[in-house]
């Protein structure tokens, strides 16, 4: 396996994982690059786990993760099973103490 500057993935010590998405996601996942001006689909990836890395630290230390209407200053809670799951075992952990 050779990386688009063709060194080799393992001589790099970063094996890289398959990903298989089905016909829908693959779609999301171009279109998403296309968007946010990404041009090669390991960055994307990146940039994806950031982001939910990020996240999962703010509900592990009991924030919500929301998005805010600029116009109406509203917010949203951004629902994701992940985040979900942490809420649900920091409410778990709350109940046994």
């Amino acid at each position: 396996n050779r990386t688009r500057s063709g060194e080799n993935v393992e001589e790099r010590g970063n094996p890289l994982p398959k990903i298989h998405l089905n016909v829908e996601h693959f779609a999301k996942f171009q279109e998403m690059m296309k968007v946010s001006g990404i041009l090669l689909p390991g960055k994307l990836v990146n940039e994806a786990l950031s982001l939910l890395d990020w996240a999962q630290q703010a509900a592990i230390q009991g924030d919500i993760v929301a998005r805010v209407d600029v116009i109406t200053h509203k917010y949203r809670e951004v629902l994701l099973p992940a985040l979900e799951y942490i809420a649900s075992k920091r409410e778990l952990n709350k109940e046994e103490t």
